[in-house]
């Protein structure tokens, strides 16, 4: 709740760098410490990289940004009428410092504007824009059986076509097929989207705006698909997909994705309808020999650069999906900047950018993430990490060795040689560093549940929680 209160309004006080937001990121910094049980000597831009959490400042800039993008996208909306207002006010006085001062979020709002021009905008957001009928309205698809898609995955190179003849010839017989895709190389060019119709000899390409999803140009291609249906008055239609995505939306009675492509599609399925025309939904696996769907793979990744420029806008949501990935970026270019300093060895050996923390799809215990979250930052309790840190008189072992570290107690120390020798054997066969440091770093990077459960037990053996 508290997050959520300071979270509403962050767009008001939340860029301000006072006394208070700093007492803020204080408390937000002592908190992961405490959730994932990270010692107070281990570097922040460590645990923010780990915990895949934004800090303060920039999950504000994050959330104004999203805002504002998202009352952009609508007309004449009293929040940007008044933004406007107050911005060309302190650009007429001369007062821009005043606004950076007191209400930098005005600031960030004259960026988001930058993108105004570009992305779709209504006097109402997406899900209210058409009849309510074909808003709730969901459309079914049907897909191959799951014995064919247990094949395809079992003999990858298996060719598709015959299981979608024998499966979809009584659908795709008497029906005018299309095949539709969309394609996207990298975030600086342009976004194909392709229509396909052998029956039509049709072969439609679209070039849209870079900073469209590839959800959204799929979605474009099978809007298309359905507006040929109609306007060249076909009886029954298959449109053959292989955005699985695309199409659980439209199945769907609710739109999650905020995307105006959803219930414009909904709208044009509504209107087929009315018109007599049957349009039927295919879902294929990409890239398995389907002709049809081949050849509009192909036509998508070709209209990237001889596609045809729609008057297409991009989805709201697409547009905060570019600005949050931006910001993201620029978040862990400053953790990695700190890495000279602070977290070497975490952003040398072990850092891997991902949107979720490393256990997430791994089940083990807290525990057992919380002592490979302090191995993994290299702040760890044993003697010579605490003795950096001067927490602990002496570096060494009991055993004699001038140096107690998690490398020491696997492979030379006589007194937990024994009880390590599994965990010994699965790195040794699991890394091909050269050296035993770099082999722990490359296992800890992405460890094993196995192996995870493995420096547990060293750790209890141990009598020792690292």
């Amino acid at each position: 709740m508290l997050r959520a209160s300071i979270e509403y309004s962050a767009h008001i006080f939340g860029l301000i760098n006072n006394d208070k937001s700093r007492a803020l990121q204080v408390l937000q910094n002592q908190a992961l410490r405490l959730c994932f049980g990270y010692r107070i000597s281990t570097p922040l831009n460590v645990i923010y990289a780990e915990t895949v959490e934004l800090s303060l400042p920039f999950r504000f800039r994050l959330l104004t940004s999203r805002y504002f993008m998202k009352i952009s996208s609508v007309r004449d909306h009293p929040a940007v009428l008044k933004l406007h207002e107050l911005c060309d006010l302190a650009m007429r006085k001369n007062r821009m410092d005043y606004l950076r001062a007191h209400f930098p979020a005005a600031l960030t709002f004259r960026h988001i504007w930058t993108f105004h021009q570009d992305i779709d905008c209504s006097f109402t957001l997406p899900n209210f824009r058409h009849s309510f009928h074909s808003t709730t309205t969901s459309s079914s698809y049907t897909s191959l059986s799951v014995p064919s898609l247990e094949s395809l995955k079992l003999f990858p190179n298996l060719c598709a076509q015959a299981l979608f003849d024998h499966e979809f010839s009584h659908l795709t017989a008497e029906s005018t097929v299309f095949y539709t895709d969309g394609s996207k190389v990298d975030h600086g060019t342009y976004v194909g989207a392709a229509v396909f119709s052998p029956q039509l000899r049709a072969e439609l390409m679209y070039r849209l705006s870079s900073y469209t999803s590839v959800f959204s140009a799929e979605a474009y291609a099978i809007y298309n698909a359905v507006t040929l249906s109609i306007d060249l008055h076909l009886r029954k239609v298959s449109i053959v997909t292989d955005s699985k995505s695309v199409l659980d939306s439209i199945s769907g009675s609710i739109n999650r994705t905020n995307n105006y492509l959803i219930p414009l599609i909904k709208a044009g399925l509504e209107e087929a309808e009315a018109n007599g025309t049957r349009i039927q939904f295919i879902w294929v696996p990409s890239h398995k020999g389907i002709t049809g769907n081949e050849k509009a793979d192909q036509l998508a990744k070709r209209a990237i650069r001889q596609g045809i420029e729609p008057n297409f806008k991009v989805p709201y949501s697409d547009m905060s999906a570019v600005i949050k990935q931006r910001i993201s970026d620029n978040f862990y270019r400053h953790l990695e900047s700190m890495a000279e300093t602070k977290g070497a060895y975490f952003f040398t050996h072990i850092f891997r950018k991902s949107s979720k923390p490393w256990y997430f799809h791994k089940k083990i215990s807290r525990e057992i993430i919380v002592i490979l979250n302090r191995l993994r930052s290299d702040h760890y309790n044993l003697n010579f990490s605490l003795y950096r840190k001067n927490l602990f008189e002496e570096p060494s072992c009991p055993c004699g060795s001038p140096r107690q570290d998690i490398i020491h107690l696997i492979y030379d120390c006589p007194y937990t040689y024994v009880q390590a020798r599994y965990l010994r054997r699965i790195i040794d066969r699991t890394s091909n560093a050269g050296d035993n440091v770099n082999k722990f770093a490359q296992v800890i990077s992405d460890p094993s549940e196995c192996v995870s459960r493995l420096i547990l037990n060293l750790c209890k053996a141990c009598n020792r929680h690292f």
